[in-house]
C-alpha cells in the first residue's frame, strides 16, 4: 500500500454526503496525504474510521469488485462471495493472533423461515436458555419511510392518517409469529433503543379518498413480507388497496421507481455505538433525501455541519432522528434481539453489535474419546 492508494479511495467517497466536504487530495511527498475542506472538521479523524473510508487498492476497476472482494489487513479474506455463499479463509500474515478457524462458510438461503439453531436433544430448554441470557437489542430498527416529495404523504391529510394508523403497535399484532420464526420484535419508539421520539396513543386521523398505496421493501426478507401484509389488513379496514413492490437492495439504493412508491419498509442496523453512527445511514445513498423535502434536509444538513466546525459539541444525531420521526418522514416500526446459539463444540461465540461473533475468536472443544 502507498499514498495513492489513500488519495484514489478518499477520491471515490466525495460524492457521498457524509464526505461531500472533503474538496481536493493529493500526495506531495511519498507516504504524505494532504486533504483540504470546504469547511472545517473537527471530527475528521473519527469520520475516516468510518467503514465506508476504508483503503482499497487505487487500481480497482469497479465498485462491485471492491463489494464483493474487499482487500485489507483483517483475520480473513474472501475467497468465494456470490448469491449463495461467502467463503472466508484465515489470512497467515494477520498482524495479530491467526485465527483458530480455518474457514468460515455463510449460506444464504432463500425461502427459509429466519430462527435461531436449536439441537434437538433432551435438554432443549436448558438450551433455549443459553440462548435467550445471550441476547442483545439491535442499535436500529425496521422502519417506514413516507415520501413527502412525490408521494402520497406530500398530502397533509395522508400523512396525518398513515402516522396513525402505521404505527408498531397496531401492526405488531396483526403479525403471524410462525411466519417471522423466532425472531423478536418489541416496539421501537425511536429509530434507536433509548429514543422516545414516537406518540404511543393512536391519533385521530380522516380516513382520505379512497385509492391505491404503493409499498416497496428490498426482497428475500425473513419479516418485510409478514409486515407488509400486516399493512396491507389495516388499509383494507379503511378501504384502501396496497400495491407491494418488492425490489432489489441495488434498486432501493439507487431510487429506482422512487416517484411512483409513497411507503418504502426498509430497515437500519448501525456497526458501532458511537454517536456518529447514525449520520452515515441518514447519508446512505440519498434514500433518505430523495423521500424528503429539500429544505428540511437542509436544515438537518446544517446541523451536522454546525457540529462538525465546532470542537466538543454534542453530536446532533438524536435531534436529528426526533425530527424525522415527529415531521411524519420515519415511521419507527421494531427493534430485534440478535443473538447467536453458543451451546455445543463451537466456543467464544459472543455475539457484537451486529447479532454477529468474532470469528477469529471462536475456537472448537476437543472431543473427549
Amino acid at each position: 500500500m502507498d499514498s495513492q492508494d489513500v488519495v484514489m479511495s478518499l477520491e471515490r467517497l466525495k460524492e457521498h454526503k457524509l464526505f461531500c466536504h472533503l474538496s481536493h487530495i493529493s500526495s506531495p511527498f511519498p507516504n504524505t496525504v494532504d486533504i483540504r475542506l470546504s469547511h472545517d472538521d473537527y471530527r475528521l479523524p473519527d469520520l475516516l474510521a468510518n467503514i465506508m473510508a476504508v483503503i482499497q487498492p487505487a487500481e480497482l476497476d469497479s465498485e462491485k469488485e471492491a463489494d464483493l472482494f474487499p482487500v485489507g489487513t483483517g483475520p480473513y479474506k474472501v475467497t468465494q462471495n456470490d448469491k449463495q455463499r461467502l467463503t472466508l479463509e484465515a489470512f497467515d500474515h494477520y498482524f495479530g493472533f491467526r485465527a483458530l478457524i480455518d474457514v468460515v462458510e455463510i449460506w444464504i438461503l432463500t425461502g427459509v423461515t429466519a430462527c435461531y439453531l436449536q439441537p434437538g436433544t433432551d435438554r432443549v430448554v436448558e438450551q433455549i436458555k443459553d440462548v435467550n441470557d445471550q441476547l442483545t437489542l439491535d442499535e436500529g430498527c425496521s422502519y417506514l419511510l413516507l415520501n413527502r416529495v412525490s408521494g402520497l404523504a406530500s398530502d397533509p391529510e395522508w400523512l396525518a392518517y398513515f402516522q396513525s394508523r402505521l404505527g408498531p403497535m397496531p401492526l405488531l399484532s396483526r403479525m403471524n409469529p410462525a411466519e417471522i420464526g423466532d425472531i423478536r420484535l418489541i416496539n421501537a419508539f425511536g429509530l434507536l433503543p433509548g429514543w422516545t421520539d414516537l406518540n404511543p396513543l393512536p391519533i385521530n386521523a380522516a380516513i382520505p379518498a379512497k385509492r391505491m398505496v404503493t409499498l416497496a421493501f428490498p426482497q428475500h426478507h425473513p419479516v418485510y413480507h409478514e409486515l407488509a401484509r400486516a399493512i396491507e389488513s389495516v388499509l383494507a379496514e379503511d378501504g384502501l388497496r396496497l400495491k407491494v413492490m418488492e425490489l432489489s437492495n441495488t434498486d432501493v439504493l439507487m431510487g429506482r421507481y422512487a416517484d411512483k412508491i409513497d411507503i418504502w419498509l426498509n430497515g437500519m442496523s448501525l456497526s458501532n455505538h458511537r454517536d456518529d453512527a447514525f449520520l452515515a445511514w441518514l447519508y446512505s445513498f440519498d434514500h433518505i433525501s430523495r423521500a424528503m423535502p429539500d429544505n428540511e434536509f437542509d436544515s438537518l444538513n446544517q446541523r451536522v455541519k454546525a457540529w462538525r466546525s465546532e470542537n466538543g459539541r454534542t453530536c446532533p444525531s438524536h435531534d436529528i432522528g426526533a425530527s424525522l420521526v415527529k415531521s411524519g418522514q420515519v415511521i419507527p416500526l421494531f427493534h430485534a434481539w440478535l443473538g447467536v446459539y453458543s451451546a455445543g463444540p463451537v466456543q467464544g461465540m459472543a455475539p457484537n453489535s451486529m447479532g454477529w461473533f468474532d470469528f477469529k475468536s471462536v475456537w472448537l472443544k476437543p472431543g473427549l474419546e
